[in-house]
């Protein structure tokens, strides 16, 4: 399991016969959270196995430029530039077992509902589960104030998710009860 949390506030303020201020904010961020078997690798377990990944990502930006004089220019600029990838992956070489020999169950594993309210579903499981689950929350505020007998303001505010949430199993799985291969993301 792996959490970013990020606040980037940039502001910037000018004043005079020509007033002009710019802000700018850039965020670029890049993370990987894997779960992965290496190859020729044999797992067996007398119970449940699981390779679960999941990373949520919440970033808040805000930018502001205000200015204000004869001749006002006010420029705010903010660009997040998020790049992730969130992979659970049994190799092709590699095999995992899971006995299910218990009573005991995994919790957090997908039952495959969606809610729009709650969002997805999870329930407890038996036997061998492969899950990778990722959440961006993204919020961004780009404010701009021009004010003058000439006034200008520029707003411009870009946001680019590249966003890689895979669950794979290229070998083999044999279970005593279920399997269940899941990948999620809620933006």
């Amino acid at each position: 399991t792996q959490q970013e949390s990020l606040v980037a506030v940039t502001l910037a303020a000018g004043g005079g016969t020509v007033g002009v201020a710019g802000a700018v904010g850039v965020v670029v961020l890049s993370t990987q959270a894997w779960a992965k078997t290496g190859a020729h690798v044999t797992i067996t377990a007398g119970n449940n196995a699981a390779f679960l990944t999941r990373d949520d990502t919440k970033v808040t930006g805000i930018t502001g430029g205000a200015a204000g004089g004869f001749v006002g220019v006010g420029v705010g600029v903010y660009v997040l530039d998020l790049t992730k990838d969130t992979e659970s992956t049994i190799a092709s070489t590699s095999s995992v077992t899971g006995n299910a020999g218990t009573t005991d169950a995994l919790g957090g594993i997908s039952d495959g509902t969606v809610d729009l309210t709650t969002g997805f579903g999870f329930a407890p499981f038996r036997g061998v589960a492969v899950q990778a689950q990722s959440s961006e929350n993204v919020f961004g505020l780009v404010i701009s104030i021009g004010g003058g007998f000439v006034g200008v303001a520029v707003p411009v505010g870009v946001t680019l998710l590249h966003v890689t949430t895979a669950a794979t199993v290229a070998g083999t799985i044999s279970s005593g009860r279920d399997v269940s291969i899941s990948a999620l993301d809620d933006m």
